[in-house]
């Protein structure tokens, strides 16, 4: 939701600015492209390897461990990522579809 609100106060400031008046298409054309962004941000973070820099005293195994779990970690944070992109793009759907019907 914060993601939402953020994103809405800056697209009518934009509206504002670009056109003198506030329409709801640019909120909702705003929040839609920060939720593309989330979804797109979260599925290079879960493509993009992971580096780990072997230290002196490690040997292959615990190299693997580590490997595995920051890839672990570097998917659970994808996960959230992913998560917060499909909300915040359904929320701003639905919110659109409300008041759709609200505003006719």
């Amino acid at each position: 939701m914060i993601f939402i609100t953020a994103m809405s106060l800056i697209a009518i400031i934009f509206g504002f600015v670009r056109d003198g008046i506030f329409t709801l298409a640019h909120v909702f054309n705003a929040n839609f492209a920060m939720g593309a962004f989330l979804l797109i941000a979260a599925i290079l973070r879960m493509i993009i390897p992971v580096w780990v820099k072997p230290g002196i005293l490690a040997d292959h195994t615990s190299i693997a461990e580590i490997y595995t779990e920051k890839r672990r970690e570097k998917q659970e944070k994808a996960a959230v990522l992913l998560y917060l992109g499909l909300m915040v793009i359904l929320f701003t759907g639905l919110i659109q579809l409300f008041l759709s019907f609200i505003l006719r």
